[in-house]
């Protein structure tokens, strides 16, 4: 039950009676020609300072609304999770380190392109093109660590993402060993699909094995050496690469859509949490009050407090008037 101040109790008592006796004894009296001009102003002017102080309240009623709209939204979306908005999952990724390690190794391999660049050589030329392909991909990659379960998660995504583009990359480039990262392509593919297992290196290795017998039986013997020593190169990177984005492959299927709905979970708790602008207006205004002037003080009193005693008061006259017309009536009965 509410509570009812004691103040408005005693201003309502007081005034009806004041209007009574006012009307019973003064019922002549010609200010009552003016009641209603006063009576409907006092209306108005305590009609908008109940607007006014009911802000904070109605803002108040919307967060919960809000509130309600999303847990039914979640009761629906989630049977038998009951009301309210799950706790958020959590997405874990493969290892907290896995991907740094593999970014770091493609980050060695970049270094490595960026010194051949200095002093160009047939060893040095499969570096520079990987650097170039490992530069663009990863360009603005942020490798910070991160705290948060989920948005360690999200970074696993987007190293795989950018992995997966520098696979297809290397595989559509025009240079020698090309075939190496498709095949790197198809295994990581099939290691997706259940269909191999991470752990299998070796039938990459023949794979890539078979595709550079097939190259080097048609290049020429003065070329053969030199083509030799350039798939070679590719070939053991196209392995290193494969060990390095295993992890990628063996993630979840669902795993973004899964980071899709973390992300939606969170942003509906922050906004569950976020105090709208009127709430924070109506703070500043309480803290502001502790080293508010008189003036100020008056204000916010006025606003907020005195709606109550002006509709008191001015349905204290319309009682007063009304009264005062029974008194008349009362008179012209009895007079002779």
């Amino acid at each position: 039950m509410a509570e009812i101040d004691i103040s408005i109790v005693v201003v309502a008592v007081s005034s009806f009676l004041f209007a009574l006796g006012c009307g019973i004894f003064f019922h002549d009296h010609p200010v009552w020609k003016w009641i209603d001009i006063v009576y409907y102003s006092l209306s108005v002017f305590g009609v908008i300072l109940l607007f006014v102080s009911e802000d904070l309240n109605r803002a108040m009623l919307r967060i919960q609304e809000k509130e309600r709209e999303i847990e039914r939204h979640w009761a629906s979306a989630f049977p038998g999770a009951g009301t309210g908005v799950p706790a958020i999952p959590v997405l874990p990724a493969s290892s907290p380190d896995h991907w740094r390690a593999s970014y770091e190794a493609l980050k060695a391999e970049q270094d490595l392109g960026e010194l051949c660049r200095q002093a160009p050589s047939l060893d040095c030329a499969p570096h520079t093109s990987h650097a170039s392909f490992i530069k663009r991909d990863f360009q603005q990659f942020d490798a910070g660590t991160m705290a948060v379960p989920a948005d360690r998660a999200r970074k696993e995504e987007d190293f795989c993402q950018r992995a997966y583009q520098l696979v297809d990359h290397l595989a559509l480039n025009s240079g020698v060993g090309t075939d190496d990262y498709a095949l790197v392509k198809q295994r990581l593919l099939a290691v997706e699909r259940n269909e191999a297992s991470a752990l299998e290196t070796a039938a990459l290795a023949e794979a890539i094995g078979t595709s550079h017998d097939r190259i080097l039986s048609a290049v020429p013997t003065e070329k053969y050496a030199a083509v030799e020593r350039l798939l070679g190169t590719e070939g053991e990177f196209a392995e290193e690469l494969f060990t390095l984005l295993s992890f990628c492959a063996t993630r979840p299927a669902d795993a973004t859509a899964k980071q899709r709905h973390i992300d939606l979970l969170q942003s509906v708790q922050e906004t569950r949490h976020q105090t709208p602008p009127e709430v924070q207006q109506a703070i500043r205004e309480a803290e502001q009050m502790a080293s508010a002037s008189l003036p100020q003080r008056v204000s916010r009193f006025i606003r907020l407090n005195l709606w109550p005693f002006i509709l008191t008061l001015a349905l204290a006259g319309k009682f007063g008037k009304a009264v005062s017309g029974f008194g008349g009536l009362r008179r012209l009965r009895v007079a002779p």
